[in-house]
């Protein structure tokens, strides 16, 4: 499985990089941020992650797993 590279097309520079499990049926947040860039790497198991923007009221679903894992 390929994470990130720097000559993929989608990679901007980054800081720092963050690891975290996330126990089964489980809910997790994140703090809000007013502008954050985001590479997700799911490489083992099944995680969907719902983004909501509040200027736009707009909720996004995204589920990430080792089939769709970029």
């Amino acid at each position: 499985m390929h994470g990130l590279k720097a000559s993929d097309e989608d990679f901007s520079q980054f800081g720092e990089a963050y690891f975290s499990t996330v126990n089964q049926n489980e809910i997790k947040g994140w703090k809000k941020h007013s502008v954050m860039l985001m590479n997700l790497i799911v490489p083992v198991g099944d995680v969907t992650f719902y983004v909501y923007d509040e200027n736009n009221n707009i909720l996004k679903k995204y589920r990430i797993n080792k089939y769709n894992y970029t």
